[in-house]
């Protein structure tokens, strides 16, 4: 599946997209610790932090979805206001 990253999340993790495999059965749960892995870094903390959001699809998701083969997975960092 193809992830992306937005903003300072891209900035953060050096790329804007990344292609990652996950069993069958995997939710956006699962990515934090996947991607770290991938990464070779521990990143869960940066995205589980309050206010980072995920959309799969193109549709954002507030709860853990399944994911499949061929998903788009976009994570978005918290938006600040002023």
């Amino acid at each position: 599946m193809k992830i992306l990253f937005f903003a300072s999340l891209r900035e953060e993790f050096n790329t804007d997209q990344m292609i990652l495999s996950l069993p069958s059965g995997s939710t956006t749960a699962c990515l934090p610790n996947a991607l770290s892995v991938s990464l070779k870094r521990p990143i869960g903390g940066t995205l589980n932090q309050e206010g980072v959001r995920v959309a799969v699809n193109l549709e954002i998701q507030e709860d853990p979805v399944e994911l499949c083969d061929g998903d788009e997975v976009a994570f978005f960092p918290p938006i600040t206001g002023g």
